[in-house]
């Protein structure tokens, strides 16, 4: 068991997690046994923030600096934090990287992957495959010709544009 997940993103669904407030001390109550001095690291005056996962609303504690905690100090925690300002988490009941009944979330999310496919273009001259170029139309490499897709939606067909 550790303090941290060594993760941003959230454990359940894998969507990033946000923090809901701004950065502040950490409580005697959220850090518990390990707010005093503990194995020569103390997590006195470390900066965090309540967060959740904006998908499943799963709670954790975002991590936003550990500079001024006694034994963290030669390290460059903090230093490193994301684009969403921090740089790790902990779930936030247990302040630990197991998660406490609270922290759970509220739903169960379930991705699914759908990919949608067609037959890649081809030329109706030569039949080799087509490219877009730079003003979105598609060029046939082989013969020189651009082509447009047609505009109705039951014709397959590729036509030359010129």
């Amino acid at each position: 068991m550790s303090r941290n997940l060594g993760d941003t993103f959230c454990k359940f669904c894998g969507e990033p997690v946000v923090m809901v407030e701004e950065p502040r001390a950490i409580t005697r109550k959220e850090a518990g046994v390990y707010f005093d001095v503990r194995d020569g690291y103390s997590y006195c005056n470390m900066q965090c923030a309540n967060a959740e996962c904006p998908v499943c609303k799963a709670k954790y504690l975002a991590w936003v600096s550990l500079k001024n905690c006694l034994g963290y100090t030669r390290h460059h925690y903090g230093d490193q934090v994301n684009e969403r300002g921090f740089f790790d988490l902990s779930f936030r009941s247990t302040f630990n990287d197991e998660e406490g009944a609270e922290d759970r979330p509220d739903v169960i999310v379930q991705w699914e992957r759908v990919a949608h496919t067609s037959p890649w273009p081809r030329c109706i001259g030569c039949k080799a495959k087509m490219r877009k170029n730079w003003d979105d139309e598609w060029k046939c490499d082989e013969c020189r010709y651009a082509h447009q897709r047609a505009k109705h939606a039951a014709s397959t067909e590729w036509k030359a544009s010129g």
